[in-house]
């Protein structure tokens, strides 16, 4: 199975839930901050949540090569179906369990397009979004372009993305596209969000995507042959 319209099944599957608090979880959900699907346009290691994603090979039921890499398929244990929402970045070379619970996108590049998508079950029209870049070491200060343009925040603002393009059946997506190039950090996490108090800061719960670059870039020290060996002497 394949998921179409997985956020209107979610909430479907909690009509059970007695009418004023359904009120009231829909009310806070609203208010909340909204983490958004970003992947990277270059090759990357999708580093899933055990807890929505698991990974099947042949011979499992659900299995389907059509979604395979090297493989190995990703399955929504969630929806019990294909998760295409994850399948849209373009050049995923591989599954791994995340370590964090977040679902990361890793990339091993300084310099790619960040895509913010608003893959979805109705169209709508983000506003107040964002992205937000956290690197590592945390006090490191990295420089980023971002279109060209020296950041001088590790927070950007973005114009709004207008979701109105159907994909599929019950189904909407459209996406923004920006370069980055940056150096100066072991890694960079980029996450993607709609900011509902309009306070520049994410105040939602952990962010359900983002997207981990590695600096490609490893410092080589030339030595002889004798001083390497010198060195296990």
């Amino acid at each position: 199975m394949i998921c179409t319209n997985k956020g209107i099944v979610r909430i479907v599957a909690g009509v059970v839930v007695l009418l004023p608090v359904l009120a009231a979880v829909v009310f806070s959900a609203a208010r909340a901050d909204q983490s958004l699907l970003v992947y990277p346009s270059s090759p990357a290691v999708l580093h899933y949540d055990t807890d929505c994603y698991e990974v099947i090979t042949p011979g499992h039921p659900n299995y389907n090569p059509a979604f395979a890499v090297n493989g190995r398929m990703l399955w929504d244990k969630m929806g019990d179906c294909i998760p295409l929402d994850v399948y849209r970045a373009p050049q995923i070379v591989g599954f791994e369990v995340s370590t964090s619970g977040v679902n990361e996108f890793r990339t091993l590049h300084n310099n790619f397009d960040i895509i913010i998508d608003g893959y979805g079950p109705y169209p709508r029209v983000i506003s107040n979004l964002y992205l937000s870049f956290l690197p590592t070491p945390y006090n490191s200060t990295p420089q980023m372009y971002m279109e060209g343009e020296l950041l001088a925040s590790n927070i950007l603002a973005l114009p709004r993305l207008a979701v109105t393009t159907e994909v599929s059946a019950g189904v909407y997506a459209d996406t923004m596209r920006k370069r980055v190039l940056w150096s100066g950090a072991v890694s960079l996490r980029i996450t993607a969000y709609s900011d509902k108090d309009f306070n520049g800061i994410y105040d939602g719960r952990k962010p359900r995507w983002a997207i981990v670059a590695d600096d490609n870039t490893v410092p080589v020290t030339s030595k002889t042959w004798g001083a390497i060996k010198a060195i296990y002497r």
